[in-house]
């Protein structure tokens, strides 16, 4: 079983400088993860591990 996201987990997850500033480009609206990578010059891979950061972490939250 999964445990629930604490909320250390959670600043941790948005600690991250990149991963914040792709949670602001994606407040303007839904982007894939290409054309996230190509606005914050970041590459494919990375950018595919921090929404993975963010999406376990939220995801962990909504259990609770």
């Amino acid at each position: 079983m999964a445990r629930m996201a604490t909320t250390s987990d959670v600043f941790n997850a948005v600690a991250e400088p990149q991963r914040r500033e792709i949670l602001d480009l994606l407040t303007q609206g839904e982007l894939s993860v290409n054309e996230v990578a190509t606005s914050l010059g970041l590459r494919q891979p990375r950018v595919s591990t921090h929404l993975r950061v963010l999406r376990e972490v939220r995801t962990r939250a909504s259990i609770a």
